[in-house]
C-alpha cells in the first residue's frame, strides 16, 4: 500500500475564514474545511455499501477535482467548505502551516458564524 498524504493533520484539522473577497484556510481544532486532493477515498473491493456504481462515481468525482486543480488560480487550492447548509466548493488560500488567527473571528465569516452571515458572505443559493 502506498503512503498517502492525509487531508487533516493528526493533531488538528482545518478551518476556513472569509475576509473581503478571499477565503483562507488555517490549521485549527476544527473540521470545517477539506482539501479536495483525494477527497473521496476509493474502496479496495466492491461491497453492498460501496458497489461498482459508487466506485465509478468516486473515481469520476476525483477526476473532476483533479482537472479543476490543474487549472487553479495562482496560489489557490480547491477546497470543500462545511457550511450550516451543506458543503460548498471554493478556491482557498492555503495557510495550513499557520494556526487560525483569533482576530478573524471578529473580522471575518467562518463556519461558526451565524448561518445567515455565512450564506451572505459565500453568496450561497439556498
Amino acid at each position: 500500500m502506498s503512503e498517502r498524504q492525509t487531508m487533516m493533520p493528526s493533531r488538528s484539522g482545518y478551518a476556513w475564514s472569509q475576509v473581503g473577497d478571499r477565503v483562507r484556510c488555517y490549521r485549527a481544532n476544527a473540521d470545517s474545511q477539506f482539501v479536495t486532493t483525494d477527497l473521496l477515498l476509493e474502496s479496495r473491493d466492491h461491497t453492498s455499501f460501496h458497489d461498482h456504481r459508487l466506485a465509478h462515481l468516486t473515481m469520476a468525482v476525483n477526476e473532476l477535482f483533479a482537472e479543476a486543480e490543474r487549472h487553479a488560480p495562482e496560489g489557490m487550492d480547491l477546497a470543500m467548505l462545511k457550511t450550516p447548509d451543506g458543503f460548498f466548493l471554493a478556491w482557498t488560500e492555503n495557510h495550513h502551516d499557520e494556526d487560525f488567527p483569533q482576530h478573524l473571528k471578529a473580522d471575518g465569516v467562518d463556519a461558526d458564524s451565524p448561518a445567515e452571515k455565512v450564506r451572505e458572505a459565500l453568496h450561497l443559493k439556498v
